[in-house]
């Protein structure tokens, strides 16, 4: 992304995550969500163990599909807890608290 341009600094809702928690996430957070879950939609085999894709795999395209979103939900939610919490730490500890 360009420095210095801060319309190169958002992340669009590619895949329609609900407004309210779109808008709770931190910039990272929403690049998190999107990358995860194209990712492990397109890339299963990455996030399950091979024996059981030679199996024929235990989930569905749409199970699948839920699991990543869920995983990347939780991602996003994380990271975006633990970038502010570093960020109010940084801004306590320059104002000498």
């Amino acid at each position: 992304m360009p420095r210095g341009n801060s319309e190169g600094f958002r992340a669009d809702n590619k895949f329609k995550v609900p407004k309210k928690s779109w808008g709770s996430w931190t910039l990272v957070g929403k690049h998190t969500f999107n990358k995860l879950f194209e990712t492990m939609t397109m890339n299963p085999e990455f996030y399950v163990h091979s024996d059981v894709i030679s199996r024929g795999g235990i989930y569905s395209e749409k199970e699948w599909r839920v699991t990543a979103w869920n995983a990347a939900f939780m991602a996003a939610s994380i990271v975006s807890r633990g970038e502010r919490h570093i960020l109010a730490d940084l801004t306590n500890k320059v104002k000498g608290k």
